[in-house]
């Protein structure tokens, strides 16, 4: 749509009413989110006010205070209403509320040709996701410095994922050199924009020290940020700091409240924990048979320890009756998903003859 024209008004003129278009064109219309709505009719208002001074100086050389106010007025209301009748047009989303469509519906043929033209206008979140489609190769042959060039130019515009994903390039070296602080720098501006996932791996860095002197409390500190935004890998992370007492104080009833979050959501390493901590009693009362459960649930996941753990169970007679042959299955269980242990246990049980026993 070609922006309205103002006789006498000047460029300003014309370029707040271009802005205005430009908005709505690139971001279509809020249609289900009233807040989204009202922040666009504000800015309407906005342009409006300006305008309204910019028509009064092309047509009131010498306006009066009350000649002012009733131009600006009057230019915002008509904005207003201009808004309003442009709005049944814009129900349909914008290009780039398509192209982000497209590109999680995975149509990346689509998200190329919508998110290409408005990458090359600068617009971060174009520029983001046509990244992501040349660091994936999704739909375009595979290009890491274009991804790379496109991520820092939507990252400098302050788009957090794109900082992110900059951050993770120079962590691992692969799109970028390597470069730990580097790294560092791009997870701590998206993490201060509030992402989990760089608050998590800002947490990480200073836990390991990498790219930043070490420093197990501010560990805890981004862990933190990001635990309470529900990350469960943040949870499980700040967990292990308050039940070993490192960064913060120990402490095994903050500890079980983090791992209880993380293994709600089905984090296998949280329940393996929970299964520690009930088997163990630690700042709860022993209770095998749910420290049993929550193995359970993360040996169905595969995950090998506590695979090894119901075998001890079973050939313990912990919680349950002994049973050579059950002991075994989550033996031979754990010791096919790389655990060394439970071999060692398959071996003995062999040695002992035990495995035909029940």
């Amino acid at each position: 749509m070609a922006a309205i024209e103002i006789p006498n008004g000047g460029h300003a003129a014309n370029e707040i009413l271009s802005g205005m278009f430009e908005m709505f064109r690139l971001e279509g219309f809020p249609k289900n989110n009233a807040s989204a709505m009202i922040v666009q009719y504000i800015g309407v208002l906005r342009w409006g006010i300006n305008l309204g001074n910019i028509i009064e100086q092309a047509y009131r050389p010498e306006p009066t205070p009350s000649g002012s106010r009733y131009g600006k007025v009057l230019a915002a209301s008509a904005l207003v209403a201009l808004a309003a009748i442009v709005a049944a047009w814009l129900f349909v989303p914008g290009p780039l509320e398509r192209g982000g469509k497209a590109l999680i519906a995975k149509d990346y043929p689509t998200a190329l040709k919508l998110l290409t033209p408005l990458a090359q206008r600068n617009y971060a979140p174009a520029q983001f996701g046509l990244g992501y489609l040349y660091e994936n190769g999704f739909g375009v042959e595979k290009n890491l410095p274009l991804a790379f060039d496109l991520y820092q130019k939507a990252a400098e515009q302050n788009h957090s994922a794109a900082q992110m994903l900059l951050g993770n390039m120079y962590f691992s070296g692969i799109g970028a050199p390597q470069n730990d602080s580097l790294a560092v720098d791009w997870y701590r501006k998206a993490g201060i924009s509030g992402r989990a996932d760089a608050q998590h791996n800002l947490g990480y860095m200073y836990y390991l020290g990498r790219g930043v002197e070490k420093n197990a409390a501010l560990a805890a500190f981004w862990y933190e940020k990001a635990a309470k935004q529900g990350k469960p890998e943040s949870q499980c992370n700040l967990g292990k700091l308050y039940q070993d007492g490192e960064g913060v104080p120990q402490d095994d009833v903050i500890a079980l409240k983090w791992f209880q979050m993380a293994a709600d959501q089905g984090t296998a390493y949280a329940q393996n924990m929970l299964g520690y901590i009930h088997l163990l009693g630690r700042g709860i009362p022993k209770d095998p048979l749910l420290a049993k459960k929550w193995f359970e649930l993360a040996a169905a996941q595969d995950y090998a320890e506590s695979q090894r753990l119901l075998g001890t169970f079973y050939f313990n007679g912990i919680g349950v009756e002994k049973n050579y042959s059950r002991a075994a299955e989550w033996y031979q269980k754990a010791a096919k998903n790389g655990d060394g242990e439970a071999q060692r246990l398959l071996d003995v049980m062999q040695a002992a003859g035990l495995l035909s026993k029940t």
